[in-house]
């Protein structure tokens, strides 16, 4: 991942585990933040390999500050979100271990919902006659 605003990310050298204990809405672990050791704030353009159990966080911003972020997901991810995540355009699509996830991140209840099994789905025919473009497809 990487921005083009220094100081506007911070990261913690560490790797959650046991999410469904620790996790709350939206990823929150403010409730850890004292435990996670020292943060490390990215310098503009500066690029960082993580997982996605490394705790890192966006930071406000100035009033008027543009911010350009990007992160790539490559492998090794547990959780994917067809709602927010961008189909690769070769349709390379992620590992059949992944966990695809088909609910919108940002509803109510999105971190219970989160860990029942009902919401999470493998490859299967419904990913592939939704894969013409989803709305949320470009967030």
């Amino acid at each position: 991942m990487s921005s083009n605003v220094g100081g506007s990310t911070a990261v913690w050298n560490c790797e959650l585990a046991h999410l469904e204990d620790t996790i709350g809405d939206l990823g929150d672990l403010e409730h850890l933040r004292s435990g996670l050791g020292r943060l490390t704030l990215l310098a503009a353009g500066e690029l960082l390999w993580l997982t996605d159990m490394t705790p890192h966080e966006s930071l406000p911003l100035s009033a008027g500050t543009a911010r350009q972020y990007f992160r790539l997901v490559t492998r090794e991810v547990l959780i994917w979100y067809t709602q927010h995540s961008t189909p690769n355009p070769l349709g390379i699509r992620p590992p059949e271990d992944v966990r695809l996830v088909h609910f919108n991140k940002f509803e109510d209840n999105a971190t219970i919902r989160l860990f029942d099994e009902a919401d999470m789905f493998r490859l299967d025919e419904e990913d592939e006659e939704d894969e013409g473009g989803s709305e949320a497809a470009g967030e």
